[in-house]
């Protein structure tokens, strides 16, 4: 049989202020530490207006820059040369979260290649990543349609033909939080049509590369 503990005697001095005070001290930090986990939860869980702002939106943009590319075929004489020509953009869509936007693209420029006067244009579906989101640096890849039309010098004949387009390239928002932001970025687009019937002949397994640098301005 377990012997009871013996418990020595203390003299206590009553003050009803200041264990009142202690009470609702303890009771303040235990509220405080029930209660600080389910703020937090809740406002993960619920974010606040600016934060579903900044998480969902559209996005819009237009640009142009200098291009420098060319394009090539398995029966051409000779390697073309590089054109040094214009191109502009424009691009829209949604932004998906603080970090990640799509949409779609327009690019066109003009250039001659052996005497040929040609357009390239591309329709492609866009995404832009940022790695970080307190920082400009972006990532850019699309995938969609390319089209080359070839305008016969002389003449009112229009040839044309479309293929693959792809583009991939980075940049950098200056601006980030702003709601207009002007994004310098570079990128490589390429085409590739297969053969293509121009005013010269057949031009077989047609690919076309182009090295952007310009800029944007955003509107968000």
């Amino acid at each position: 049989m377990m012997r009871p503990k013996t418990i020595r005697s203390v003299v206590r001095t009553n003050n009803p202020r200041r264990g009142l005070g202690a009470a609702i001290a303890v009771l303040a930090v235990a509220s405080a530490l029930v209660l600080a986990p389910r703020q937090a939860v809740a406002q993960e869980t619920q974010p606040g207006p600016q934060a579903a702002a900044s998480k969902w939106g559209w996005w819009a943009g237009g640009g142009g820059g200098y291009i420098a590319g060319r394009i090539d075929c398995t029966n051409c004489q000779e390697d073309p040369p590089y054109g040094n020509n214009g191109g502009f953009l424009l691009q829209g869509g949604v932004r998906v979260n603080d970090r990640m936007q799509v949409g779609g693209e327009i690019f066109s420029l003009g250039r001659k290649v052996s005497g040929l006067d040609l357009r390239q244009s591309f329709l492609l579906g866009v995404a832009q990543f940022r790695p970080w989101a307190s920082q400009g640096f972006f990532l850019k890849g699309g995938y969609g349609m390319a089209f080359i039309k070839e305008v016969v010098p002389g003449g009112d004949d229009i040839i044309r033909t479309w293929g693959m387009g792809i583009t991939y390239g980075a940049g950098w928002i200056l601006g980030l939080k702003n709601r207009v932001s002007v994004a310098p970025f570079g990128a490589h687009y390429v085409t590739t049509v297969g053969d293509f019937e121009t005013s010269l002949g057949t031009a077989e397994n047609v690919v076309g590369n182009g090295w952007f640098v310009g800029a944007a301005i955003m509107f968000r």
